[in-house]
């Protein structure tokens, strides 16, 4: 195992030359064996801006800490009160204004860092005090084994020595043998941030100054990281660390030091910080949101935009609308103490089943939709969902607690919820039909016809579903046979029998599908739905789906499907739970795999609102994509499916829809939730009857503007016969 213990050996040596001819008594009173390691004492640093006429920057300003033997002490604070500055003074990569830096060892006298002299300063940071930096200072033509050995060397290993625990320390931090020898510009920024530590860390001086150690790390090799500093914290080694993270700040940190423009503001156990009466704002409980307001802000968070990682973020919104994201902006006042959580855009959920589960969770117990979707919005608060189309399914089948009457009324509430405007969520519609029904369309009609409460909005979400035996999803049938419960069989008819009723049934209304094909072709053509092409099975199914209008590939169920609509421009919408289950329930492509293959545009939770954060941080961990690409994956990319390009992105001129989030172990878990105030309609679709209506469409006249090939028009070599 790599050595982390404290360089013991070196504390007899005798000292540099000069080591103490700028050394002083330090503070009276003060006994080295029982004296804190390091005391800082009055610092300041001012920087001159040369380019600007000398314009002064005070960064600290009187500075006193003081860290104990054996003791992690972390800086905590919004971006620029001067953490990383009090790390590079007490360092000395920054020339102190005035103050003094005292480094006490057994055995030695104390040595000011602040004046000491280059050559004992040189000797100090080899022997005495560790400084790993947030970023790998890459060296030309220099491996990762090489720096890293390097490292070892200068504190007194020998060369194999040196080398045989690099190799250790590299492998324990999960870089593998397969990269050591290759230059270090070449690595990643996660790869390159365990190089440093694992260079830092080697044969680890007393004193260790740690800046943003894992800021680049997904959270498995994170914890690799924590794990080590929880080492070398019981070996005795003393720390002072620079975190965002504040799960790891409260298990690594004996003592939290918050810093506000360029001094202290209070200090204390992690845990005793986090409920101090005197903290700024606290995090609002999701299901305890206030209503927005007209002016909105949160500041030391870690923004996730489409450009990247922002730390130190302050995110500001008025009326609305996102108007700064940015690292150096001064908090508005009342803004909230974000404390280095993870601030995305509020999730958008384009596909949830979940409002039909929450109505009859039990074969024999429904609930009135409206409490059903009250009680809903919490657990989509509570998972980060600002956005949600709820799965309406037009069709009559028992087993699942869908019936037309059912629809028609699930459809009402979910109206009315959203022209309260109330609530944490936004509500859509997702009509799904299935196509063989000889009922479903004539019902979801009128809701075709009307438009939503609010405007403006995009043509109405269907998908086009064939749940047959033989079909899609099902197209093995004993998929089907595995998903039939028992008590979905009817009295007196076994699973055989049940089975081939289905397909017996579904071979009747076989003229009923190519009918209602044609009719959602006409729909689409003239703009008035969009069409989501459901379980789409291979390219072929693609392609004949998109020549009937579908403009959407909802849970394509293979590669070859994926791949077909991205050639078509069709976005893929897969499912969230697959991602955690690590597949798919019925046997097809895995979530994970679409997504590596960049063949994935959004997540829908399907039938679990918290799977969507969760598949996020599981993508990242497997290195499936990036956190930017994961986050987009649950928020601007189902929002362009749904036709919503206000939103989803945490930038500038966004809709402000923000949540607030930490990771509880390896599950996120929101803090905080702020949705935009929404306006009513003040005008109706020209296309679309007024809200209210139910006058009929007529299928195969265009509107007004749009043009559309004969009713029935096929791509070619479709035979009217796939769905």
């Amino acid at each position: 195992m790599a050595e982390i213990a404290p360089e013991t050996t070196l504390v007899d040596a005798a000292p540099a030359p000069d080591a103490t001819a700028h050394a002083a008594d330090g503070p009276p009173g003060r006994d080295t064996a029982t004296a804190p390691v390091l005391e800082v004492r009055s610092l300041h640093k001012v920087f001159r801006i040369h380019a600007l006429d000398g314009h002064a920057v005070d960064a600290l300003h009187g500075v006193d800490l003081t860290v104990d033997p054996g003791e992690h002490v972390a800086l905590a604070g919004p971006s620029g009160a001067g953490k990383s500055s009090l790390l590079r003074c007490i360092y000395r990569t920054y020339l102190p204004t005035s103050g003094e830096v005292w480094l006490r060892s057994p055995g030695r006298p104390p040595v000011d860092l602040a004046s000491v002299d280059d050559r004992t300063l040189a000797d100090l940071r080899v022997r005495r005090i560790g400084y790993v930096s947030q970023f790998l200072r890459v060296e030309p033509r220099r491996s990762a084994l090489e720096i890293v050995a390097a490292a070892g060397r200068r504190r007194g290993l020998g060369r194999p020595e040196a080398t045989a625990v690099a190799e250790e320390m590299l492998a324990r931090l999960g870089l593998t043998p397969a990269i050591w020898s290759i230059g270090a510009h070449l690595l990643s920024g996660g790869e390159q941030q365990r190089v440093n530590l694992a260079a830092g860390t080697l044969r680890c001086p007393p004193l260790l100054l740690l800046d943003e150690p894992f800021s680049a790390l997904d959270p498995a090799n994170r914890d690799a990281v924590v794990d080590l500093l929880d080492d070398l914290r019981s070996a005795g080694v003393s720390m002072v660390s620079v975190f965002h993270d504040h799960e790891a700040m409260a298990r690594l940190a004996d003592r939290v030091v918050v810093l506000r423009n360029g001094r202290v503001a209070r200090q204390g156990p992690p845990t005793e910080l986090r409920r101090s009466p005197a903290a700024p704002a606290q995090l609002t409980s999701p299901l305890g949101d206030p209503a927005p307001a007209d002016r909105w802000a949160v500041h030391s968070v870690r923004a996730v935009t489409p450009g990247g990682v922002i730390d130190d973020a302050t995110v500001v919104c008025e009326d609305g609308i996102i108007v700064e994201v940015s690292d150096r902006c001064t908090p508005p006042a009342g803004a909230v103490d974000g404390r280095g959580r993870w601030c995305l855009p509020g999730l958008v959920d384009v596909h949830s089943d979940g409002l039909e589960r929450e109505v009859s969770p039990r074969a024999t117990a429904r609930f009135v939709p409206e409490f059903a979707l009250r009680s809903f919005e919490g657990r989509l608060a509570a998972a980060g969902v600002t956005t949600v189309a709820h799965g309406v399914g037009f069709e009559h089948k028992p087993s699942y607690g869908r019936s037309i009457d059912g629809a028609d009324e699930l459809c009402r509430t979910i109206d009315e919820r959203a022209r309260r405007l109330a609530g944490p969520v936004e509500h859509r519609r997702l009509h799904r039909l299935e196509v063989r029904s000889p009922d479903g369309l004539a019902a979801v009609l009128p809701w075709l016809e009307t438009p939503p409460p609010l405007h403006p909005r995009p043509p109405p979400l269907l998908s086009v579903e064939d749940h047959t035996p033989g079909q899609g999803q099902y197209r093995d049938v004993a998929t089907f046979r595995a998903a039939i419960r028992p008590q979905d069989l009817p009295d007196g008819m076994d699973l055989d029998d049940f089975v081939a009723a289905a397909i017996a049934e579904g071979d009747a209304r076989e003229a009923i599908r190519v009918a209602n094909l044609e009719q959602l072709t006409a729909l689409a053509d003239a703009g008035l739905v969009r069409l989501l092409a459901h379980d789409c099975e291979d390219a072929a199914d693609v392609q004949l789906a998109h020549g009937r209008g579908a403009r959407v590939a909802e849970f394509p169920l293979s590669v070859d499907a994926a791949q077909a609509a991205r050639e078509l421009d069709m976005p893929t919408v897969m499912g969230a739970p697959n991602v955690l289950l690590g597949g798919s329930h019925s046997g097809n492509v895995a979530a994970e795999h679409l997504v590596a293959e960049g063949l994935c545009s959004a997540l829908a939770s399907d039938y679990q609102p918290s799977t969507l954060l969760a598949a996020v941080f599981r993508l990242v961990e497997h290195g499936a994509t990036d956190l930017v690409g994961a986050v987009r994956l649950v928020t601007v990319g189902p929002a362009e499916v749904l036709g919503r390009h206000d939103r989803g992105r945490m930038e500038a001129g966004a809709r402000a829809d923000v949540v607030v989030l930490d990771l509880d172990g390896r599950w996120p878990r929101v803090d905080l939730r702020h949705r935009a105030p929404t306006t009513p309609a003040t005008t109706a679709r020209p296309d679309l009857p007024p809200p209210g209506t139910t006058a009929p469409i007529d299928m195969c006249t265009p509107a007004a503007g749009t043009t559309a090939g004969p009713a029935g028009e096929r791509a070619p070599g479709d035979t009217g016969d796939r769905s």
